[in-house]
């Protein structure tokens, strides 16, 4: 996935090296108190997205991220071989650092998901010029989710899942909306 390049992204706390430190548990400022039920956002579409489940969930693998990326490419192309020609091998790292970005991009808006909207169907949009296909979202998505699982453990309930799987079809709807447009 490439990272948007508008100003949403830019004020979502992105550490400017693009490495995943200070990616950590830290609470995210909107966080409820502890003992209060989370109340889940709505997306744009109005979907619910847990947003505590995914900010705690990934502060869970932050520390691992370089590694989780790795994982799921390793996972793509031995699944899908035939995606590997939609990427520039000589700026394949650059890219990994893109995809760990769109992941802080949707675990940090989680709170605020129509701030997705317009940075995620700019990324859809572009991911046409790339060979991008429809198709390719659910193969990404499941392999997405089965990594995110692997780096999680025991942690990775149903929940958890659940909230996952929310994320990564609202995601994918607008960059879907994005690339129909």
């Amino acid at each position: 996935m490439q990272e948007g390049t508008g100003s949403t992204a830019m004020a979502l706390r992105e550490p400017a090296d693009g490495t995943t430190e200070g990616v950590t548990g830290d609470p995210h400022p909107d966080a409820t108190a502890p003992g209060e039920a989370a109340e889940p956002t709505r997306s744009p579409g109005g979907e619910l997205l847990q947003a505590e489940l995914l900010e705690t969930s990934f502060a869970l693998v932050a520390p691992s991220a370089e590694a989780l990326v790795d994982r799921f490419y390793f996972r793509l192309f031995r699944a899908a071989p035939e995606a590997y020609h939609l990427f520039d091998p000589g700026r394949f790292g650059e890219q990994k650092k893109k995809l760990l970005a769109a992941l802080k991009l949707t675990v940090n808006s989680a709170r605020k998901p129509e701030a997705l909207a317009p940075v995620l169907q700019d990324l859809g949009a572009k991911h046409v010029q790339y060979g991008v296909r429809a198709e390719h979202y659910p193969v990404v998505g499941s392999i997405l989710l089965a990594t995110l699982e692997e780096f999680a453990g025991d942690a990775w309930t149903p929940d958890v899942r659940n909230a996952w799987v929310q994320a990564y079809s609202v995601v994918s709807d607008l960059m879907l909306d994005g690339a129909r447009a």
